[in-house]
């Protein structure tokens, strides 16, 4: 029996490894790639997050030049991504030496393509930016990383009134707890427990939900210079 068990714990690791080599390949790389400068901007509730830092002096940037933007996005209606964060979530799949190997030099093709087309992500980015194309020229992508999203993605920001002499408690873990177990919308959830629950809900005004975890991101340096 024991070796029946091995042999099929064995059979199982091969068919896991064929089927992972499969999808984490070039062509999937390329076209996640693609994909990223062809989607680039805002997405269906805020899927996507686009964070820059810099300071200009008479048009010519003054500011660090290195790791400077960052994007991060879900993919939203792209199989292919998809397909790859499936992989990264199935617990029942080993990952051995050559297969984190294989994803390592995946995650750096995608990055080299990226860099390739630098002049269709620098487009992009300047009419995400500055709502105009040809504002950014020169752009180099550091670092792509594609993550297994928890099953909280999101910070809550509790909007709150001041009470002088009144300290009001927590909500927070409340909400999300009745979230998790109805899948409502917060608003839903917020009147609804300020109907039943009373005070403690009496001061909250609202309840803001900012997602903070992305499957993709891409850290990227960008000379924002106009001159």
């Amino acid at each position: 029996m024991t070796e029946v068990k091995l042999s099929g714990d064995l059979d199982k690791a091969k068919s896991d490894k064929l089927r992972f080599l499969a999808v984490i390949n070039e062509e999937t790389a390329e076209s996640i790639a693609r994909w990223v400068i062809e989607s680039f901007g805002p997405t269906e509730e805020g899927r996507c997050s686009l964070d820059y830092d810099f300071s200009l002096s008479r048009g010519v940037m003054v500011s660090e030049l290195a790791g400077n933007t960052s994007y991060s996005v879900d993919f939203v209606g792209f199989e292919t991504g998809s397909n790859v964060v499936s992989f990264l979530k199935d617990e029942t799949i080993e990952i051995d030496d050559d297969m984190k190997g294989s994803f390592e030099k995946f995650l750096q093709h995608i990055k080299s393509t990226l860099q390739l087309s630098s002049s269709g992500l620098a487009d992009a980015m300047s009419r995400s930016i500055f709502k105009k194309e040809g504002l950014i020229r020169n752009v180099t992508v550091s670092d792509v990383a594609i993550f297994d999203l928890p099953e909280i993605d999101f910070i809550l920001n509790i909007k709150k009134m001041t009470v002088k002499g009144y300290d009001s408690p927590s909500v927070s873990k409340l909400l999300i707890d009745e979230y998790l177990r109805t899948k409502e919308d917060f608003d839903t959830i917020l009147k609804r427990f300020k109907d039943k629950k009373g005070f403690d809900f009496a001061w909250v005004t609202g309840v803001e939900k900012r997602k903070t975890f992305f499957e993709f991101e891409m850290k990227v340096s960008v000379d924002y210079s106009v001159v």
